[in-house]
């Protein structure tokens, strides 16, 4: 239905631009509209595209209970590359939680899933957790592979979404490597941010600077942190609530 599949769609590039709310209002009409549809792809497709903004805004519990209805109507309805989506929404708000093993596997599923039905799409997004994750849990040759197997739609494909975000990590893995990088750290968060600037991914951009801006701190350039971080979130019309905006605003005071 083309409402819904521009609605659910439009969900997620809202939160990208910078605006969370609104982003957040239409993954919302998305599913309604599915619903009265009865619909039962619709609506399994726009529980999906739900997860991923609520997720993005950093609503874990909304995430949560969406992410099982989407379990339940894939299963119901054999939809086995949506059943998989589920699995990886699953393990990453596992990992949100900071539940990094448990998380780990749901992904894991999710990919062995994928590689069944030879789906490709969305890799980036997928790894980027248990990038995450592994990380967290110095699992450093496995981040390596993982930022690797990422970055090879990014290439192949021009699938470049998810690419600032892939940035920021890497400059995450180098930091928390011994000794840390600091240097290649900054030139990774930089990329990251310059790479979100040209795409207008605001939200992406908020996610690289807080990095940035963290380091700058405990190199003791508080005024070009501060700096940083107020340029960053003046661009933003709305979005004070999100997980990353407080995360930015709480940083923005300790400096």
């Amino acid at each position: 239905d083309p409402a819904v599949s521009a609605r659910m769609h439009l969900g997620w590039t809202l939160w990208t631009l910078g605006y969370p709310k609104s982003a957040g209002d239409v993954s919302r009409q998305a599913v309604q509209a599915a619903l009265e549809l009865e619909q039962p792809h619709a609506v399994a497709l726009a529980y999906f595209f739900q997860c991923c903004t609520d997720l993005c805004r950093g609503d874990l519990v909304a995430t949560a209970k969406t992410c099982k209805a989407l379990t339940a109507i894939s299963a119901e309805r054999g939809f086995a590359y949506l059943s998989a989506c589920a699995n990886v929404v699953e393990g990453q708000v596992l990992i949100a939680k900071e539940q990094y093993e448990e998380g780990l596997i749901q992904i894991q599923r999710g990919l062995q899933g994928f590689d069944a039905q030879s789906a490709g799409v969305g890799r980036p997004w997928t790894l980027a957790y248990p990038i995450a994750a592994c990380t967290k849990l110095r699992r450093f040759d496995e981040v390596a592979g993982m930022l690797r197997a990422a970055r090879v739609p990014i290439e192949q494909n021009n699938e470049r979404h998810w690419e600032a975000e892939l940035y920021r990590l890497e400059g995450e893995l180098v930091l928390a490597q011994t000794p840390p990088d600091e240097d290649m750290a900054k030139a990774h968060f930089q990329r990251a941010i310059e790479i979100a600037r040209a795409q207008q991914a605001k939200s992406l951009e908020l996610r690289a600077a807080i990095a940035l801006a963290g380091l700058l701190r405990a190199r003791a350039d508080k005024a070009d942190a501060r700096t940083l971080l107020r340029h960053t979130l003046s661009g933003f019309p709305e979005g004070a609530d999100t997980a990353d905006h407080e995360a930015a605003s709480r940083l923005l005071r300790e400096l």
